[in-house]
């Protein structure tokens, strides 16, 4: 591939046995993350980004959506 970086669609095309243990994985833990998700925290770890890292900031992702949507419905209450 001389130095260019695949994309999560070519990740899903050419590794689909490593995507699909990880979200068979993903899916056990209930994490919520689809497969192209998964395509980029691959490529995000191969890089070199800590897998600890990325957990985090998966972490604070989903909460600021989950805080996010309460306060959307929260309005929606008071309509």
């Amino acid at each position: 591939m001389s130095g260019a970086v695949a994309s999560a669609e070519d990740v899903l095309e050419t590794r689909p046995e490593e995507v699909e243990a990880m979200f068979g994985l993903s899916s056990i833990l209930q994490c919520g993350l689809d497969k192209r998700t998964l395509a980029v925290l691959l490529q995000l770890v191969e890089a070199g980004v800590h897998p600890e890292a990325l957990a985090d900031l998966v972490l604070e992702y989903r909460a600021k959506a989950e805080s996010s949507e309460e306060t959307r419905r929260g309005y929606g209450d008071s309509m």
